[in-house]
């Protein structure tokens, strides 16, 4: 089965901010590795059935079934709990009703396929900023 790989890797990435800390991405990588050009067709469906869980774990097991890599930053998953799918579905759809109503939001690369995941960006909050008169 050439061109196929299972499993995790970890690539070490130095952080913009702190050059000295590397950070540790997990990597979960099944399916062809060669690029996808979704933009241009449409997604093939695939029945998926995966129970709600623990986000590294369901997003593991989601890459090797839809053949897709998904990258995400352990961290950033840590202690969030996906939705169950089943059904068909393309991979996109498949894994915004994964994370449908979770603080984590996945951004799709059309030129490789792969696929980010991390937490939605929340609004920092506003200095309320007193006047003297």
């Amino acid at each position: 089965m050439r061109g196929f790989v299972s499993g995790v890797v970890l690539l070490l990435c130095v952080s913009a901010r702190l050059t000295t800390a590397p950070c540790v991405v997990a990597v979960c990588q099944s399916g062809a590795l060669q690029a996808v050009a979704a933009s241009e067709r449409a997604e093939p469906k695939r029945a998926y059935d995966l129970p709600r869980g623990d986000a590294a774990t369901t997003l593991r097991q989601f890459a090797g079934l839809c053949g897709r890599q998904i990258f995400f930053m352990m961290d950033k998953v840590r202690g969030e709990q996906t939705n169950a799918i089943a059904g068909e579905f393309s991979p996109r759809e498949a894994i915004d009703r994964m994370l449908a109503g979770t603080s984590l939001i996945a951004l799709f690369d059309e030129t490789t396929g792969g696929v980010v995941v991390s937490r939605r960006p929340t609004s920092a909050p506003r200095e309320e900023v007193g006047y003297d008169s």
